[in-house]
């Protein structure tokens, strides 16, 4: 008969994630795992798989906390400006006030394993066009608002700004020069 688990699996899976989301999937050894949860090996296989779904699973997390909480923002009550602003601002916010260079994990993600690894990029294109579709929806009281494709189209401008803005910020650009380039691109949405 299997022994109860005696760790929470949500609070390994969290340093699983932060773990992945700071070195990547190569730089983030097994050791590394292992000492960011405090588990031997074998719980951590037996809870989770190998390292590539233990990776699976961080991504799955991402998903469920940080974009599903991005949609979210963008679901707010208010004009589809202020909501688009609000998901910026949130992202800008969050680095600044915790120091955190990690820019986002969906980036990270797709420079360091989705070029070969089929279920990681599947997996960052369904997590992309959640946050795309939520746009498209804040822009549908916008100068956007009319036409599908035109609305589509300025969806996908803001989520590579909003993605290069995660990246740009993981590189360290100061955050002024950052609220400078989503002033810009949200200034004409009115």
């Amino acid at each position: 008969m299997a022994r109860p688990r005696e760790f929470d699996t949500e609070e390994a899976l969290a340093a699983i994630t932060d773990m992945f989301w700071k070195k990547g999937y190569h730089g983030a050894s097994m050791q590394d795992l292992m000492a960011a949860t405090g588990l031997k090996k074998g719980s951590l296989y037996a809870a989770f798989g190998d390292k590539r779904r233990m990776y699976h699973a961080a991504l799955a997390r991402y998903d469920q906390q940080q974009i599903s909480h991005a949609v979210a923002l963008m679901s707010e009550p208010g004009p589809g400006p202020k909501r688009l602003e609000r998901l910026f601002k949130t992202a800008l916010d969050g680095a600044r006030a915790d120091g955190d260079a990690r820019g986002c994990f969906l980036c990270n993600a797709a420079a360091d394993q989705a070029p070969t690894d089929a279920a990681t990029a599947e997996a960052l294109r369904k997590s992309a066009g959640r946050l795309e579709a939520a746009i498209a929806e804040a822009l549908a009281d916008t100068a956007y608002g009319a036409g599908e494709a035109r609305r589509r189209g300025k969806a996908r401008e803001l989520l590579a700004l909003y993605f290069g803005f995660r990246t740009l910020a993981r590189m360290g650009l100061p955050a002024a020069s950052l609220e400078e380039a989503v002033g810009s691109a949200l200034a004409g949405l009115a």
